[in-house]
């Protein structure tokens, strides 16, 4: 199955126009393929990383969340977030899914991330 599709009507494995945008951009420039297999389709619907996130603790936790995120609604990053415990930092930043993986997105919430690393885990 594919993993986007340019229509959100067709069957893909995120069938959003961020997706689309994000993955086609890879397609374009290296030699990915847009395609993944039904079983790992099934894994990633069963997929609930937030399961755990009590027991991440005392491992200091950052988690960065887009705003207007429809792959991980913010919503529900932040109930995970209230369950996680300390030591543990939140960054909201504005955009969607990928827009903290380039581009501005990425240099405002690089230097949260350099931070936080500095902050715990360099001596």
């Amino acid at each position: 199955m594919k993993v986007v599709d340019e229509d959100p009507l067709k069957p893909s494995a995120l069938p959003t126009p961020d997706s689309y945008q994000f993955f086609h951009g890879w397609e374009v420039k290296s030699n990915w393929k847009n395609e993944v297999t039904l079983k790992s389709l099934e894994a990633l619907r069963g997929y609930v990383p937030s399961t755990h996130i009590a027991h991440i603790s005392p491992t200091p936790l950052l988690m960065t969340v887009a705003d207007n995120d429809v792959i991980t609604p913010a919503d529900i990053a932040l109930e995970a977030y209230s369950r996680a415990r300390e030591p543990k930092k939140l960054h909201i930043f504005p955009g969607g899914h990928f827009d903290g993986y380039a581009g501005k997105g990425f240099e405002r919430i690089v230097s949260v991330q350099v931070d936080f690393l500095k902050e715990h885990f360099v001596e």
